[in-house]
């Protein structure tokens, strides 16, 4: 079984990122050209090649930021909706039973659609929550029950134990002498006197 952090995702702080947004928008952007230009072209489709996919901060970023990207174009096109009227504005916080009859949309959509028209308004939510965000763990402690933690904590105390026993044999297992720093000087006695 692979260690945790290999299985994970690349940690990483997205405020980072939101510093470098023009650097990555332009990035994002070639990228579409290259995907734009290439897609009418046989020739230069890729291939999806297993175990390739990068996970770099920068690559978590720049999907970030694609994903950011078509969440305020579309907030933006149905804000553009409503005021061509193709999408009515109820003006009201909550939905009656005849707003389902033609396209509405609530008051409180609204504000939530222009909170995050722009790509910087969206990814400012995400830093906000990565910020709030609890510690990461394996196993969230808040969420086990006492009867798991207590498990665990059995668990730990025998791997502890094992420790302690396995440092104890390990001084078996190394030869005299191996040990010691070059301003030592060694003594042996008895029968294996020779060979120190």
């Amino acid at each position: 079984m692979p260690p945790i952090m290999e299985v994970t995702p690349t940690p990483f702080d997205p405020k980072v990122g939101l510093l470098r947004i023009d650097e990555f928008k332009s990035i994002l952007s070639k990228k579409e050209e290259e995907a734009n230009h290439n897609a009418g072209n046989p020739q230069f489709k890729k291939r999806k090649q297993s175990g390739s996919k990068s996970n770099s901060a920068e690559d978590v970023f720049l999907r970030q930021l694609k994903a950011a990207k078509n969440i305020s174009s579309t907030c933006r096109w149905i804000l553009d909706q409503v005021e061509m009227q193709r999408i009515s504005n109820t003006r009201n916080d909550w939905f009656e039973k005849s707003h389902f009859t033609t396209n509405c949309v609530t008051q409180r959509e609204i504000n939530w659609l222009e909170a995050h028209s722009t790509v910087e308004q969206v990814l400012n939510e995400y830093v906000v929550a990565y910020a709030q965000a609890p510690k990461w763990e394996p196993f969230p402690r808040a969420v086990l029950s006492p009867e798991d933690l207590e498990k665990m904590a059995i668990e730990q105390a025998k791997c502890l134990k094992e420790l302690e026993e396995t440092k104890k044999l390990q001084s078996f297992l190394v030869r005299f002498g191996d040990n010691a720093t070059a301003d030592q000087h060694l003594v042996g006695y008895g029968n294996n006197a020779s060979n120190v």
